[in-house]
């Protein structure tokens, strides 16, 4: 039968590429991963010796980037190695063909305001950016708090991130804002341990130390 049929497909993973396909072209487009980001991985990431928090940071992102599932939130000062983990997650995942979103969170604002001044009739509107970033296979959400904030960009924010915590889909969130200084439902969300993991990031500043 068709429902049969349908079943059939989806064990197989045919309805799964076909989906994948499609959006790589965003993903190309769309994605904060460039310049110096495209070369961080794991095997260049440094951790420093005593540093327990970040040790844990870094073996928490090789296992999510082995199976991404559920959530994982990194928070922390400037500086403390968030981002280059974040990236390296999406670097992994990329190189074995996953579809991963690296998004810098004010860029994935000025992707979605961009759609009230569509430069063609082909752009996706609104809603359509809106439904692939909440739905994307891997999202990774750098710099969480960097947003100016308005009523407006909070609202969208918090429409990707309730979606992806309800279903629980595999997310990254990055953030320099103490989990105190979070709004109350975006706190709920981001530190919610039933689905995933939060690493508070004790360390000082990798550029501080480097520049010493």
């Amino acid at each position: 039968s068709g429902q049969a049929c349908g079943l059939v497909e989806c064990e197989c993973g045919i309805v799964a590429r076909r989906r994948l396909a499609a959006l790589w072209p965003f993903l190309e487009k769309y994605s904060s991963l460039a310049g110096e980001l495209r070369r961080k991985t794991f095997e260049n990431f440094k951790p420093r010796p005593g540093e327990v928090s970040i040790r844990q940071a870094l073996e928490a992102a090789k296992a999510f980037a082995r199976q991404p599932k559920g959530w994982l939130v990194m928070s922390g000062i400037p500086g403390v190695g968030k981002t280059h983990l974040a990236a390296a997650i999406a670097n992994d995942l990329l190189r074995r063909k996953k579809a991963a979103l690296f998004l810098n969170v004010p860029d994935l604002l000025n992707f979605l305001r961009e759609s009230f001044r569509p430069k063609a009739a082909s752009d996706p509107s609104f809603e359509q950016r809106l439904k692939t970033i909440r739905d994307f296979p891997v999202l990774i959400l750098d710099d969480w708090g960097a947003q100016s904030d308005t009523p407006w960009a909070d609202e969208q924010l918090y429409l990707i991130l309730n979606h992806r915590t309800e279903r629980a889909l595999p997310t990254v969130v990055t953030t320099n804002v103490h989990s105190e200084d979070l709004e109350t439902r975006v706190r709920s969300r981001l530190m919610n341990r039933r689905i995933g993991k939060v690493i508070e990031i004790d360390a000082s500043d990798y550029r501080t130390m480097e520049e010493a």
